[in-house]
């Protein structure tokens, strides 16, 4: 039998299909997977099968359960959800890097070639392999996959008109779902004067948006425009900003892909939803009133076509909603192709789990000793025991049982079926492919 994998999705909207379609690849090709939450996951990691396991990032809020994971056997490999936005190099080395964690990572699988250069720079990188892979995340907004989205695309345009204008937004650092773990001194905000200074920055960014939104209504009464905010963020100042306008929606429902299908164009500021718009060929507008290169994301602003006022916003969606096409940088789509692989030929999905397979085979992790194991166990059974009965029920803490649901709303098994049916039926693959469901939001498969 193959290395049992275990695949923690954080956020489910955006990443559990992706994810999920890692695992059917990867139990095609023999290996028992376990994907779901990762709370979850970390509440029962003592008693799911020692594998490798994919970690989403090698930021320090992981160092515990880094730990406790190899106390119990398991090995690590890792890519970077957020790997793809940042303002520089080094400020993403100071916020999404933790030394020892870094170290730790046995295989980095990057996003992209200028994701693995980013990875091979690091002042504290010693040469660990770094495979360009690509994300499974993007294999979901490969042609062959677009099919997975018809059936959520067409109730959207159903509900909300055909071509509705799309307004995703990123500001969850200072209009945050749990203002106390984002406030000066909180436990999830940096302490230093640059995230003090880009807060800054970003709430003029967040306030012209909120103007913008009512500009964006009037201009188009006969369209809707939906705002879909951070999964982070607090709806409520959207919702003041649209009031009076009956064509304005704030909704943060499913996964982005088919909201983007859906929609005749997005408008953003340096959201990663421009860069997925980008890797469909969607039109894509970043809406920037101000300009900053020290704190500003480059890459998804980069992607989308230029717009610096309420009224070049709305010139250009006109453009749009007429049939015209957007004007984009000349290096668009060199930027596409140096930003991401696997955009065709096999997926990345394969490629990934080629790259894991191999450094299970030429580099095994020993067994921990026994003591070593009983050791990580009862550190595991701990932490999830103090989250479950303590941490989920303080208001305001990260693992308030609220918050979770906003990051993982809940799946059953015959929704991870069907999902399954859907990604077999795109692909014409997975028809021996088994789900089996081990807890709350964790399920096995098998083939």
């Amino acid at each position: 039998m193959n290395v049992p994998l275990i695949i923690p999705a954080e956020n489910q909207i955006r990443e559990f299909d992706a994810k999920l379609l890692l695992g059917c690849v990867a139990a095609e090709r023999g290996h028992p997977v376990v994907v779901g939450s990762r709370t979850e996951m970390h509440w029962h990691i003592a008693s799911l099968p020692r594998g490798i396991y994919i970690a989403k990032d090698f930021r320090g809020s992981s160092r515990r359960m880094f730990r406790i994971l190899q106390d119990l056997g398991n090995d690590i490999v890792a890519w970077d959800e957020e790997g793809l936005v940042h303002a520089s190099d080094e400020r993403y080395y100071k916020h999404r890097v933790a030394p020892d964690l870094f170290d730790q990572v046995r295989l980095f699988l990057a996003w992209g070639p200028n994701n693995a250069r980013t990875l091979r720079a690091y002042p504290g990188y010693k040469g660990t392999a770094v495979e360009v892979t690509g994300n499974p995340r993007i294999d979901m907004m490969r042609p062959e996959l677009r099919g997975f989205f018809d059936a959520e695309a067409a109730a959207l345009s159903a509900r909300f008109g055909d071509g509705f204008i799309l307004v995703n937004t990123n500001f969850g650092r200072i209009n945050h779902i749990q203002p106390s773990l984002m406030a000066p001194g909180g436990p999830a905000a940096p302490k230093d004067d640059y995230w003090r200074a880009s807060n800054a920055y970003f709430q003029g960014i967040f306030d012209a948006m909120r103007r913008l939104l009512p500009r964006l209504a009037a201009a188009f009464p006969d369209r809707s425009v939906v705002l879909r905010p951070h999964p982070s963020e607090a709806h409520a100042p959207w919702i003041e900003a649209a009031a009076g306008h009956r064509n304005v929606h704030v909704v943060f429902e499913g996964g982005v892909l088919p909201w983007l299908i859906a929609s005749s164009v997005l408008v953003h500021n340096g959201c990663t939803t421009g860069i997925e718009a980008a890797a469909l060929d969607h039109p894509v507008i970043a809406f920037r009133p101000q300009r900053d290169e020290r704190y500003d994301f480059p890459l998804p602003n980069d992607l989308s076509a230029d717009a610096g006022s309420e009224e070049a916003v709305i010139e250009q969606v006109s453009t749009v909603l007429k049939g015209g096409s957007l004007r984009y940088g000349r290096l668009r789509r060199d930027l596409i192709e140096t930003t991401f692989a696997a955009l065709q030929d096999r997926l990345a999905s394969d490629r990934i789990i080629d790259a894991v397979a191999a450094h299970a085979a030429q580099r095994p992790r020993p067994v921990p000793p026994m003591r070593r194991r009983m050791a990580g166990w009862a550190a595991a059974e701990l932490r999830g025991l103090r989250k479950r009965l303590v941490n989920q029920h303080i208001p305001g803490h990260k693992n308030d049982k609220s918050y979770q649901r906003t990051r993982f709303p809940g799946l059953g098994i015959d929704e991870v079926r069907h999902r399954v049916t859907l990604l077999g039926r795109c692909l014409g693959r997975f028809d021996r492919v088994r789900v089996h469901q081990l807890a709350p939001n964790v399920f096995e498969i098998t083939a």
